[in-house]
């Protein structure tokens, strides 16, 4: 393989930049790898394998609320437990169309299907716990051809270095890790790699290299050449060691997709809440290190002995001392009055680290699952919906992150030949409309709570304050579409096409209802007409003929018998 010498004086130079950016927000990180997630593994890179980790937490409150936090978002928003994401058009009008609709719905199946063939859901975890506390969560997705599957990975927010473009979207990243030997020869093949790494593959086969994964948009990309080293992002394989460069290749698409919990000003990287709540979370650690040592004292306190008793006191329980009358005997050393103090600044602290983490958000959500039976459906909704407003605009970056996740699946199971072709009138749509597509609409617990509080409330309030109008005159209801408010609550709730019918179902149905009611009403005339036919006999026929004769000679009683007959075909 020719080593191109500019490629890489380009990826080195790089790489060294990136670290340099990057060195300012590393002791940010490892605070929090330190405080809140010892276990993720060190940001910085030649921390001991092994090592004891989580040396100074002494308070445990960050560490389960970033759990806590993490497992609210995936059980609440991303959860394989439900349905959290359908699509919908970009052009209105063809929502309303069934057989659109239905195609969706297809898509949607395959999308779920794909995912739950992968690892996505246990890496998601992973992903969404990083955001929370390192703040900069990356997570890449790469098809398995052989299994047929998508593998997904979390990224290790130490491995990662990124750059923006002028829209502050991340369109550089460098991921440096280490690999071992044998791990090489398994992604490149041997003929691929330098010497010392063939060496070590046949001795030392678990010897780690330092590899880097360079990713960029590539100046001289051609999107009509299908070949991948021009394809519109380079992505560069490189061994720091002699900078060998083991692939070249590319991608249509940026492949990394990274969520920056809160982003601030011009700053790169994230801010997560494990950033924001770190001075409370540093300082609840010194506090519950103190106290420690002062709930340590208060029950085995240091005592004052007199000296001629050296050797000779028994401080273990039910010990006894004997002393001469009048000595002071052997007396505990006042340690103060101030653990109480110590203990409400630490209540307080931690208090403040849980709301960082929405600790009480995702706890009354799981309160009011299992109240449902205790409080009406409205009170819940309501509650839920307040909730998960709070968690609204920290949540919009995350969707957008998932948003190109489901864009990669798509893409890369469309190549595989499990997505359903779309229905003539998206062919159709599509060649007049070229911005037209379909995009996701999330419907997890939290988006739904959101949903139905701005979706759907303003409609039940409205009928609830026009109730009472429409007791007095019910021809109020004229005013209103009934129809749309049932499609726009039927759209809240995300009802399955495959039940909804379209508008000329609709009318068909309603036209045969007409119809059957037209003619039930003609069959109670008829029966109505005939019963008074007879009526009229019996009574001719009791009067002797006398008012058949009457009927005859008087044409007003002529003329009404006729007006009902007509009006009762």
């Amino acid at each position: 393989m020719q080593q191109d010498d500019k490629l890489k004086k380009l990826i080195s130079g790089r790489q060294s930049q990136l670290e340099k950016d990057k060195s300012n927000w590393i002791d940010r990180m490892q605070d929090v790898s330190d405080y809140v997630i010892p276990y993720r593994g060190s940001i910085i890179e030649d921390s001991i394998k092994g090592a004891n980790k989580g040396t100074k937490i002494y308070d445990g409150t960050a560490p389960s609320a970033a759990v806590l936090a993490a497992d609210g978002i995936h059980g609440y928003h991303v959860s394989p437990a439900f349905p959290w994401f359908k699509y919908s058009m970009s052009r209105k009008d063809l929502n309303k169309n069934k057989e659109v609709r239905l195609w969706l719905e297809e898509i949607e199946f395959a999308i779920y299907s794909a995912l739950n063939r992968s690892n996505f859901y246990s890496e998601m975890w992973s992903f969404i716990y990083d955001g929370f506390t390192i703040a900069t969560a990356t997570i890449y997705p790469e098809e398995d051809i052989a299994a047929g599957k998508i593998v997904f990975e979390t990224v290790h927010p130490g491995e990662i270095y990124i750059a923006e473009n002028k829209y502050n979207e991340v369109d550089v990243l460098h991921r440096k890790r280490k690999v071992s030997a044998r791990k090489l020869v398994s992604m490149f093949g041997i003929n691929n790699l330098p010497e010392s790494v063939k060496y070590a593959n046949e001795n030392q086969p678990f010897q780690e290299f330092e590899l880097i994964h360079a990713v960029y948009p590539r100046e001289d990309f051609d999107s009509r050449l299908k070949i991948a080293s021009k394809k519109e992002y380079a992505s560069v394989w490189m061994l720091s060691q002699n900078s060998h460069v083991c692939r070249v290749s590319g991608f249509d698409n940026f492949p990394y997709n990274i969520w920056r919990y809160f982003r601030m000003g011009r700053d790169v990287y994230g801010i997560s809440p494990a950033h924001l709540a770190m001075a409370d979370i540093k300082g609840v650690n010194l506090i519950a290190k103190t106290l420690q040592g002062a709930a340590q004292l208060a029950i085995d306190p240091a005592y004052n002995v007199p000296s001629y008793m050296q050797g000779k006191v028994q401080l273990k329980p039910r010990g006894l001392n004997y002393t001469e009358d009048g000595s002071p005997g052997i007396t505990p050393i006042n340690t103060g009055n101030g653990y109480q103090v110590g203990l409400d600044r630490e209540q307080a602290k931690q208090m403040s680290i849980k709301k960082r983490f929405h600790v009480d958000t995702f706890l009354m959500l799981s309160q009011m699952e299992s109240q449902r039976t205790q409080k009406t459906a409205y009170e819940v909704s309501e509650m839920m919906a307040e909730k998960a407003a709070i968690l609204g605009a920290e949540l919009c970056r995350l969707n957008t992150c998932l948003d190109k996740i489901l864009e990669q699946v798509f893409d890369i199971e469309t190549k595989a030949g499990r997505i359903p072709p779309p229905p003539d009138i998206i062919l159709e749509m599509s060649n007049k409309d070229p911005a037209l597509r379909f995009d996701p609409v999330y419907q997890g617990v939290l988006a739904q709570a959101q949903k139905e509080k701005f979706g759907k409330s303003s409609i039940q309030k409205f009928f609830t304050d026009v109730a009472p109008l429409i007791q007095i005159d019910p021809e109020v209801l004229d005013n209103f579409d009934l129809d749309a408010a049932a499609k726009i609550l039927a759209d809240v709730d995300g009802l399955p096409a495959m039940i909804s019918k379209d508008q000329d179902a609709v009318t068909k149905t309603r036209q045969a209802r007409q119809q059957m009611q037209q003619e039930q009403q003609q069959k109670e005339n008829a029966m109505d007409a005939t019963q008074g036919l007879k009526t009229v006999s019996e009574a001719d026929k009791n009067m002797g003929g006398k008012l058949s004769a009457a009927i005859d000679t008087n044409p007003d009683v002529q003329q009404t018998l006729a007006g009902q007959a007509g009006a009762r075909p």
